[in-house]
């Protein structure tokens, strides 16, 4: 017998909960919670919720970086109107010299 760590209620039974999986099979104390059946029950149901927020997020970015690269073109292509962007720098100025590379 023992307390869960979440409602902090008697249970006779306890189960244990991963706050995270970074050292699963190596969990440190800190990374594990003894909580009842229905605290457990919430709690990954919590986790679920949270991951798919996550995967909505990392789609939602992804979609964002397609947008990007069919308006804009890949890294390093200027985009069509690059010379409009430029209009104001100094004609005098050689990019291509630079000892950037």
């Amino acid at each position: 017998m023992g307390f869960c760590e979440r409602c902090v209620k008697k249970s006779e039974a306890l189960e244990v909960h991963h706050l995270t999986y970074e050292r699963f099979g190596h969990e440190l104390d800190s990374d594990l919670q003894a909580l009842c059946h229905p605290c457990h029950k919430e709690a990954d149901a919590e986790r679920k919720k949270a991951l798919e927020r996550e995967a909505e997020a990392c789609k939602t970015d992804v979609r964002f970086k397609r947008w990007l690269l069919r308006k804009y073109g890949k890294f390093g292509t200027p985009p069509a109107n690059a010379e409009e962007l430029f209009e104001d720098e100094d004609e005098d100025e050689d990019w291509e010299d630079s000892d950037d590379e």
